[in-house]
């Protein structure tokens, strides 16, 4: 029995490589002598920069949190490839995680509010690649704590921001109804000479009803009045970006990510992919999922977003491609009806708390309870 382990991140309890480790534990219980592979999956949300880069080839940088405290972040270096295209030879290319700087994750319950946030540090990591002398920066944009509309990271990045009498800005969530005008003459002139790619784990646009803020704001802590004038305010800065830079980001797909800050990826000149694809090749996920008998995917919750360009759903959609058997294993399935096969690792009720806790046992003993129904089936061919 040839496996294929390829999870994403378990939210908020095991990284992708963690899950790794639990549902190969689950497998050997019951196929000891599995020839098992074992590949961490991402989207381009939070997990893209350990997926794709061994701890060794990280750097640490101080930057701006979501709340303009200092923190130490990574960076991902790739030499000698062209991570999306996978070209030998082509310099430095710099994996950046927008969560890694602006998350959610790092901040308390409490803290989230992104009417306050910014995204300042994501552009200072952007900064520091530029520095480190990269020709190509990929930015993962998932799990942000901001709406800002990628204010901040321009501003990190030698942008101006001005109100009505000329005073600068500072760029938060709240604060771009308050600008005027917008002067990028200052940006890093290094930019001219870099490739930048949004890796996206979604495709909302930027404003609208299925926009940024309509969509994610309340899970980083808007009510539904502050969801409305956030949704004015990027509208309104983003009106401001298109005169300065003679394009337009509304409609985009993609524009939305990160609270806005795909637009202002596409503000840079750079340009927006689905993330997972891109990830899937630089991984050479399809040569692996050939090359196994049966495949096992993972995640946190499975809910009407896993479909909509999430890992998971792309790693079963390219096994069945080609022809190879997949399961998606979840901490939690609240709908009841999909196309993906997915088993869940609860078995009844149980706190958060708990499941979180309990998190890698549990994946570990599915993936066991899981492999044992495939050996059955196996043996009754």
């Amino acid at each position: 029995m040839k496996l294929l382990l390829a999870p994403n991140a378990f939210k908020d309890s095991l990284s992708a490589r963690e899950a790794c480790e639990a549902m190969r534990r689950g497998a050997l219980r019951v196929f000891p002598d599995a020839l098992i592979k074992v590949l961490p999956v991402a989207d381009g949300g939070d997990g893209t920069l350990a997926a794709l880069c061994a701890t060794e080839n990280r750097l640490q940088f101080d930057v701006a949190d979501p709340l303009h405290r200092i923190r130490k972040a990574e960076i991902g270096l790739m030499r000698n490839a062209d991570a999306v295209e996978h070209r030998p030879d082509r310099g430095i290319t710099c994996i950046i995680e927008i969560a890694q700087a602006s998350g959610l994750a790092l901040l308390h319950s409490e803290e989230r509010n992104p009417w306050l946030t910014s995204s300042r540090g994501s552009g200072e990591l952007i900064h520091h690649a530029l520095e480190l002398g990269a020709n190509h920066i990929l930015i993962g944009l998932g799990g942000s704590a901001t709406n800002d509309c990628g204010a901040g990271l321009l501003a990190a990045l030698g942008a101006i921001f001005l109100n009505r009498n000329n005073q600068p800005v500072q760029p938060t969530g709240g604060n771009l109804d308050s600008i005027h005008k917008i002067d990028l003459s200052g940006l890093n002139k290094r930019l001219t000479s870099v490739s930048l790619t949004g890796l996206c784990d979604v495709d909302n646009p930027l404003t609208g009803s299925y926009g940024a803020s309509h969509i994610y704001a309340s899970q980083k802590g808007a009510d539904k009045e502050m969801i409305k004038k956030l949704d004015g305010n990027v509208q309104h800065f983003a009106t401001l970006l298109q005169e300065s830079t003679g394009r337009s980001f509304m409609e985009t797909p993609g524009a939305g990510a990160a609270g806005g800050i795909g637009a202002a990826i596409l503000a840079l000149g750079g340009n927006l992919q689905p993330g997972f694809a891109a990830i899937a090749n630089l991984l050479g996920l399809e040569g692996e999922i050939k090359n196994a008998d049966l495949v096992l995917t993972g995640e946190g919750k499975t809910d009407n977003q896993t479909e909509s360009g999430k890992a998971p759903a792309g790693v079963i959609a390219l096994a069945k491609q080609l022809g190879k058997p997949a399961i998606l294993i979840s901490g939690s399935i609240p709908l009841t009806h999909r196309e993906i096969p997915v088993f869940s690792t609860s078995h009844g009720p149980e706190s958060l708390e708990s499941a979180l806790q309990n998190a890698g046992a549990a994946l570990e003993s599915t993936t066991a309870r899981v492999l044992q129904a495939v050996a059955l089936g196996m043996q009754l061919k």
